[in-house]
């Protein structure tokens, strides 16, 4: 069993590049360059997995790799929107059905308080109680 741990490095760690890797394979770093490489391939096990495949296939062959890796996972990683007119034209109707909704509802209500308020009103008098009109003078 391996002194690594089992998690990669914090995000304030990143990951080593292939170029980096190749370098190192390489002996082409830094003697502090070459130290951080190796510390980071103790801590982290994908790094240190990474380097033991690169290090079967030729650099040229592991780019090229990597290239068609990288294309394949963004084009299945990223959905295309289709028809963005159709989707904000549905989203608007939604938006215009429930103000009418609101509308609608908000008239109904204001139209039944206006109906109890005005049967709450005292009755009119009767017809009979109403003084007569008095008829117009002739000469």
């Amino acid at each position: 069993m391996t002194d690594r741990k089992p998690f990669p490095p914090s995000v304030a760690e990143p990951h080593l590049s292939v170029d980096k890797l190749y370098r190192y394979m390489e002996g082409k770093l830094p003697a502090a360059a070459t130290h951080e490489v190796e510390q980071h391939l103790l801590d982290c096990d994908l790094c240190a997995e990474a380097l033991e495949g690169l290090s079967l296939v030729p650099q040229s062959e592991a780019e090229h790799a990597l290239f068609d890796i990288n294309r394949y996972v963004r084009k299945r990683s990223i959905r295309p929107q289709k028809n963005t007119i159709l989707r904000d034209i549905r989203n608007w109707g939604l938006i215009a059905a429930i103000l009418f909704l609101l509308i609608f509802s908000a008239v109904v209500v204001w139209y039944q308080v206006n109906q109890s308020a005005g049967s709450t009103l005292p009755p009119a008098p009767p017809a009979s109680t109403q003084a007569p009109i008095p008829a117009p003078h002739t000469r």
